[in-house]
């Protein structure tokens, strides 16, 4: 019902037990023949203790799940990290599709260590790709906290939700992973949950343990922006970009029917300076911060549709002043 009320193709992840996998996916063929989902791909992986996707497990799930347009990819891979990819790779010339999960936190948790690891995920892209057989990579999905982890104490936030889901900080590392993903040649990658404190908007009724995290009933967290900055220039191209401090701030920009986006965030907690060159004489900017985050919050398509501020540069340069954890959003 979500990916019909926004229009999305369905990314299904489907664990098959090796024992007995026909039972499972004749069951799941006569679910999917009354239903008619919209499939993009299925990420068909085992049920239990292997971390990879086995030879002849994906053939078995084409064999049942397969439609006539045979547009729907078949992928497999893991369910968990990249390491476990790695040490067990599986039979790539069986898949459409590699695929893998990722997190930035299981090893270190503070807010520095966070904003290094989008460099780390674009090389399990690259490194990927050595094994892979020409099958594009899919990242999916990634999470700010891991989502393994047992229950909670009463009053307690759960192991896998991260407060920092619903702050800036949270916008600027989407915006630094999606641009270190989208460099390295990242076929696809799948962030978060639709709603709740694993989301990119709150529930209706609003966080259980409103204490432990920061968000309000019915309002959108600032990675809603990210997300839908990006959505406006769907099936866009990726423009180059070099960072000359990858670690102060990061940017993004895509180019779609003549115009130009970019998406330029501050990865620190102090004010940086985001000095861009070979730019077009005019932009539009739009910016997230403390200042505005709560119109955006709570009124996000009227954020969205407010006169942007109109920027003038000088020999192809402009400097824009950014906020700790701000997102800045340039039109060109």
């Amino acid at each position: 019902r979500q990916a019909e009320a926004i229009g999305a193709a369905l990314e299904i992840a489907l664990f098959v037990p090796e024992d007995q996998p026909d039972a499972l996916l004749r069951a799941l063929k006569a679910h999917a023949r009354k239903l008619q989902p919209r499939v993009a791909w299925w990420f068909v992986l085992p049920e239990g203790e292997r971390a990879t996707t086995p030879p002849g497990l994906v053939p078995l799930a084409r064999s049942y799940l397969e439609t006539e347009d045979r547009q729907v990819l078949f992928g497999g891979g893991t369910n968990r990290y990249f390491t476990e990819l790695n040490r067990a790779r599986p039979p790539a010339e069986e898949l459409d599709v590699v695929c893998y999960s990722c997190n930035p936190q299981v090893h270190t948790f503070d807010d520095d260590s966070l904003m290094e690891t989008p460099e780390g995920q674009a090389w399990t892209v690259r490194t990927a790709q050595q094994f892979a057989q020409g099958r594009p990579i899919a990242i999916s999905p990634i999470t700010l906290r891991p989502r393994a982890g047992g229950s909670a104490p009463p009053g307690e936030l759960p192991p896998q939700v991260d407060p920092r889901q619903a702050t800036l900080f949270c916008a600027a590392w989407t915006v630094a992973s999606v641009a270190a993903l989208a460099a390295s040649g990242a076929h696809s990658a799948t962030f978060y949950e639709t709603t709740g404190w694993l989301g990119v908007m709150e529930t209706a009724r609003g966080c259980p343990l409103p204490d432990k995290f920061p968000s309000k009933p019915a309002t959108v967290f600032p990675v809603y922006h990210v997300l839908a900055d990006l959505g406006e220039f769907a099936r866009g191209e990726v423009v180059p970009v070099s960072v000359e401090d990858p670690l102060a701030v990061a940017v993004l920009a895509v180019q779609k029917r003549g115009r130009t986006r970019l998406l330029g965030a501050n990865l620190t907690d102090l004010p940086q300076v985001l000095r861009l060159e070979n730019i077009p004489a005019m932009a539009s900017l739009l910016r997230l911060n403390d200042k505005n985050i709560r119109q955006a919050s709570r009124a996000p398509e009227v954020f969205r549709a407010a006169a942007p501020e109109v920027l003038t540069g000088s020999g192809g340069v402009l400097e824009l002043q950014l906020a700790p954890y701000e997102v800045v959003r340039l039109d060109f």
